[in-house]
């Protein structure tokens, strides 16, 4: 080029101007490669996203790239990085300031962080700044696909990441496939949403979950001919949720977001954020993951079947404390050996009462109608005190099979016989707070959890002396347990 001169600013951009009216021929910035700097701008079409290396040692461009997502601007606009043309990690939809699917994103990590779109053309970027000259930062989307944020000041001699986009297995786009939620600190880290079952039970319990989930039950509106207009669909709230991806941007007001995705048929959820507004999906929901702070309150469409009647929508004008009057009274409540058995040691000893004391009376019920044996049945065995130590014995000595009534005795069936035995012991674990609650009971004989955990007792002896045990000799004397019960009466 005749008359033209090459210049490194100190923002690292390299710049071509002609010399005659200073005029930028070229620079840099225009052309990312795996850096993203200061001042950088990163858009939505290829030319200015970032391109990895193809390995460590391997400067040419790999497979990976990131930038802002086109199929959404310019009301949702996300920042995403790919896998050739499939979606590796997203960021979550912009809310003006952070990206609301990067948990912890706070002034530290945005520090200057801006969103531009272009209404006109369809395009949009992002930039940022630093505020703090001796703080030295940019972000590298290395060769493995990992988009990382490096910082370091002056003094020091190496850099550090604070921050990295793939932090669990969970981060990874897709991890639990269509309907399915993910949450790292969950083992596995993958179930389906309630109201839907994996599509291929065999692959979830080898852990492969990209086949996702389906609904169980079809939405009212989905069934022709439905005529039954008080079973209603309705919604489950999620909460501190990474929302799932592609939303659809609707011009409502919060109030009437949730009424938008009723009169829609096509629409699986809906969610509301400040600085975005209202958000509505159709079709599979892909890559929603459980946090433990931030994220988004996600409402799931699901049939009336699958709503506890706490979570139903009261009639207009009503509200809770209008719908109950709460009274209390003192009872005296009498058992007898009929009753004993299915109670809760919390309860039984301690009078302490609460959900937790419904799923061991179930985990009870469950493992008689497996064995074909009654609780009490084991009052004179000498082997064993009750029929949850005899069942804790065997499944410590990995003989649960054992406990199968012959009756029912299926080689079809028995996988599924001793899953039922597995969640019986879940039930009846020796602490209250380390069994499952019904809801998650309700997931796992529905197989929408794949892999159990393992009972607590696996863990340490067996501590049948602890429980209350009721031999034939007492079962003419009725217990009484003095304590305060609240009834709810309808007005």
């Amino acid at each position: 080029m005749v008359n033209s001169s090459a210049q490194l600013l100190d923002s690292g951009n390299l710049v071509i101007r002609d010399d005659s009216d200073g005029t930028t021929i070229w620079e840099s910035f225009q052309y990312p490669t795996d850096s993203f700097l200061p001042r950088m701008k990163l858009g939505s079409d290829v030319k200015t996203m970032l391109k990895s290396w193809k390995s460590s040692s391997d400067p040419s461009v790999g497979t990976f790239s990131a930038g802002i997502n086109s199929l959404t601007i310019p009301e949702i606009i996300e920042f995403y990085v790919w896998n050739g043309s499939h979606p590796y990690w997203r960021s979550g939809p912009w809310n003006g300031q952070v990206f609301i699917g990067v948990p912890y994103m706070n002034s530290r990590y945005r520090n200057g962080f801006t969103v531009v779109p272009d209404d006109n053309k369809g395009t949009a970027y992002v930039s940022f700044a630093t505020g703090n000259e001796s703080l030295m930062k940019y972000y590298l989307l290395n060769h493995d696909g990992t988009f990382m944020h490096k910082e370091t000041v002056e003094w020091k001699q190496e850099w550090e990441v604070p921050w990295s986009a793939l932090g669990t297995d969970c981060d990874v786009y897709g991890k639990c496939g269509a309907f399915g939620s993910c949450n790292s600190k969950d083992s596995p880290i993958c179930s389906c949403l309630r109201g839907f079952e994996p599509i291929n039970v065999e692959e979830w319990n080898r852990e492969n979950f990209t086949g996702g989930c389906a609904r169980r039950t079809p939405l009212q509106c989905e069934r022709n001919g439905s005529s039954n207009l008080d079973k209603k669909d309705g919604f489950l709230k999620l909460t501190t949720m990474k929302v799932p991806e592609l939303a659809d941007w609707v011009s409502v007001p919060e109030n009437e977001c949730e009424k938008h995705c009723l009169m829609n048929c096509s629409c699986a959820a809906y969610a509301y954020y400040q600085g975005i507004g209202c958000m509505s999906w159709s079709g599979k929901l892909v890559d929603i993951q459980k946090f433990s702070s931030d994220g988004a309150d996600l409402y799931i469409r699901v049939a009336y079947s699958e709503i506890d009647n706490q979570q139903l929508p009261l009639e207009p004008g009503m509200t809770k404390k209008r719908l109950f009057k709460l009274e209390k009274r003192s009872l005296s409540l009498e058992c007898s050996t009929e009753t004993s058995g299915y109670m809760a040691p919390e309860y039984a000893m301690h009078g302490v009462f609460s959900e937790k004391s419904d799923v061991f009376s179930f985990g009870v019920l469950l493992l008689e109608i497996v064995t074909g044996r009654r609780n009490k049945s084991f009052s004179d065995d000498e082997q064993s005190l009750s029929l949850l130590a005899y069942a804790w014995r065997l499944w410590n000595e990995g003989n649960s099979e054992l406990l199968i009534d012959p009756r029912i005795t299926c080689q079809d069936f028995q996988m599924e016989i001793l899953r039922c035995i597995h969640i019986g012991l879940l039930c009846v674990q020796e602490f209250a707070i380390e069994g499952p609650n019904m809801s998650t009971v309700l997931s796992m004989l529905r197989s929408e959890t794949a892999n159990l955990p393992k009972p607590a007792f696996t863990q340490r002896p067996v501590l049948s002396t602890q429980w209350p045990v009721l031999s034939k000799r007492h079962s003419s004397q009725p217990c009484t347990n003095g304590l305060t019960v609240t009834i709810a009466e309808s007005r």
